[in-house]
């Protein structure tokens, strides 16, 4: 009596399994980037402006983590303070546009004492004319202890002058450096390079 190996079928029937089933593309669908920003705050108390760095980088399809560092000097005083924040996000196309959700935790410091944060937001881009890009976020930052939280609504315009290259202006009613509270209005400028 013959003996029929299996093997051979059982290689094919694998094998066309793996030819039907669709790939699921694990790439990154949108650019990771590194900004560089100055900005100013004004406040009733007197008014602050400091640098920040922003890196974003995408890792699996729409989602991505994010790093930030900002120094920020009070005018007219030798204080500062410092703010790190880490966390995680993800981007998906909405309309004409694209949506933002992500979620951080950091620790503000400096002089004037630190505190914990953990901030919140979700923003909307359009490209709106050629290279020109329109942004409108809403953030929220949950201060421990007796810190006030804070809910800052920023727009923004992004003009990519160069492949890669970008430079933005964004304005909010509220401290977008420290998550801080009390603040009347912060101007930011910033260069973006995406990769």
């Amino acid at each position: 009596m013959k003996c029929i190996s299996l093997a051979p079928v059982l290689l094919a029937a694998v094998a066309s399994a793996q030819m039907s089933m669709p790939r699921i593309d694990t790439r990154p669908s949108h650019k990771s980037s590194v900004e560089v920003s100055y900005g100013s705050v004004s406040d009733d108390d007197g008014d602050s402006s400091g640098y920040g760095v922003n890196a974003r980088l995408y890792f699996y399809r729409n989602a991505f983590v994010s790093v930030a560092r900002n120094n920020v000097s009070f005018d007219g005083t030798s204080l500062d303070a410092h703010q790190f924040t880490y966390g995680i996000g993800t981007t998906e196309a909405w309309g004409q546009g694209t949506l933002t959700a992500y979620y951080a935790h950091g620790e503000v410091d400096g002089d004037l004492g630190s505190v914990t944060q953990n901030l919140f937001g979700l923003g909307y881009e359009l490209p709106i004319a050629g290279n020109l890009t329109a942004g409108l976020t809403v953030a929220h930052t949950l201060n421990a202890g007796d810190v006030q939280d804070v809910t800052v609504t920023i727009f923004s315009l992004r003009y990519e002058f160069a492949p890669g290259f970008g430079i933005s202006v964004s304005y909010a009613a509220q401290d977008t450096l420290l998550g801080q509270a009390g603040a009347q209005r912060t101007t930011s400028f910033g260069l973006r390079y995406s990769f």
